[in-house]
């Protein structure tokens, strides 16, 4: 019975690391997106910073997969079927969604203010990147 405690714990875990890795990615990512639609020195920046970017991708795979070695596969799938686990899922995704819908207006009335080249570009990137913010949280 410890056993298997020890490696359901092992398994939140490694669970829990998935979704940070993936957002801090998606940051460095969405970071050069904002970056390259920027003025032409910003632009210069991102191409800077998107040449690492496949190490970068690289390095996050062999650590997810390294992580998913560590756990038990039945303990990794008892963890992802937990019905606590779930419901949280649910509404972490009906609050990110709904973060997305009120950042529209807002994003719309700041673009106004401050003049940049892609609105609708910057629009999505800022979107995409707050509502995984708020679901990470």
């Amino acid at each position: 019975m410890a056993d298997q405690q020890f490696a359901i714990e092992q398994a939140v875990r490694v669970s829990h690391k998935h979704p940070q890795l993936g957002l801090g990615l998606t940051l460095v990512i969405g970071v050069i997106a904002l970056l390259g639609l920027g003025t032409q020195s910003f632009a210069y920046e991102a191409q800077a910073l998107s040449a690492g970017l496949p190490v970068v991708i690289a390095i996050t795979v062999a650590v997810l997969q390294g992580l998913a070695k560590r756990s038990d596969k039945g303990s990794m799938q008892a963890v992802q079927q937990d019905e606590l686990r779930q419901l949280s899922l649910q509404r972490a995704w009906r609050n990110g969604f709904l973060v997305a819908l009120g950042l529209q207006p807002l994003l719309v009335v700041s673009l106004i203010w401050v003049s940049v080249k892609h609105e609708a570009a910057v629009m999505a990137v800022l979107t995409v990147l707050a509502s995984l913010l708020w679901y990470d949280r």
